[in-house]
């Protein structure tokens, strides 16, 4: 299971499951002499959110970003994909991935309703009004998580496009100032460029009769305009990267429960 859905079950269903424990473990110690305070008990569970934050984006980060890229990599080695194919194949992975965040989001709301309505039953178990009010919240708590959850989903779809467009206008760069030299195309550095064009230029004509055929050859790529035009292209942040920090904070604000009562608060991502 990739990392975005492992951590997206385990950030929202910790989040509110947890919550909702600690509810029920503060009604149970306050006989105790020192039961904690609400500050206390926030300072825990803010503490394990922020692990749990860490892991949550660097593997959302990853999946959307490097792992693809590692896929294509890996297909473009073992000939299972020519360069033509890149943009096609990029594409067929991204809308698998949004498709398997549709599935967990269905997943998640289930599993959390499910723990959500236990909690109810637990803490108010002789108080049937309490317990319908208590249900009540989580089913609509469930109801919202899903469609906010997919509306998730199609923010990711157009960080995708967003991303295809950038690289688009990036190609474009290496086509209109260096088109005939490919392996020269991912060089950042000017100079570096020259000299891996020159170097192909020789290779090109070593058997020509043509005395200017190096200089002919070299006059093909403009190497400062192609790096110029490609760099602010390359250091753009990727929409993926944005997406994954804020559906961080989305998931953390819907887990949150009401102190008194360890309802929901139907804090939704809009």
């Amino acid at each position: 299971m990739a990392p975005i859905q492992v951590l997206l079950f385990f950030s929202f269903a910790l989040g509110t499951a947890g919550r909702l424990v600690v509810h029920k473990n503060r009604q149970a110690s306050e006989e105790s002499a020192d039961p904690p305070t609400e500050k206390e008990i926030d300072k825990k569970y803010d503490v394990a959110d922020k692990s749990l934050q860490e892991l949550y984006t660097t593997g959302c980060k990853f999946q959307h970003a490097a792992d693809i890229s590692a896929k294509l990599a890996s297909k473009m080695a073992k000939g299972e994909m020519k360069k033509d194919d890149e943009v096609a194949e990029r594409n067929k992975i991204e809308m698998q991935n949004v498709k398997d965040m549709r599935a967990r989001c269905q997943v998640t709301a289930i599993s959390t309703k499910s723990e959500c309505d236990e909690q109810c039953v637990e803490r108010h178990e002789d108080h049937r009004e309490a317990k319908i009010a208590c249900n009540k919240a989580c089913k609509d708590s469930s109801k919202q998580w899903t469609t906010d959850c997919n509306n998730k989903a199609d923010e990711l779809n157009v960080a995708y496009q967003d991303r295809a467009n950038n690289l688009a206008l990036e190609n474009q760069c290496y086509v209109d100032h260096c088109n005939n030299f490919p392996a020269a195309w991912k060089l950042e550095d000017a100079a570096a460029v020259t000299a891996a064009v020159e170097a192909d230029c020789k290779k090109k004509c070593t058997d020509s009769a043509d005395k200017a055929c190096e200089s002919t050859c070299n006059g093909e790529c403009d190497a400062a305009k192609m790096t110029d035009c490609a760099k602010p292209l390359r250091e753009a942040e990727d929409p993926t990267q944005k997406f994954c920090s804020l559906l961080w904070t989305a998931i953390e604000e819907s887990s949150k429960v009401e102190w008194k009562t360890g309802y929901p608060k139907l804090a939704t991502f809009r």
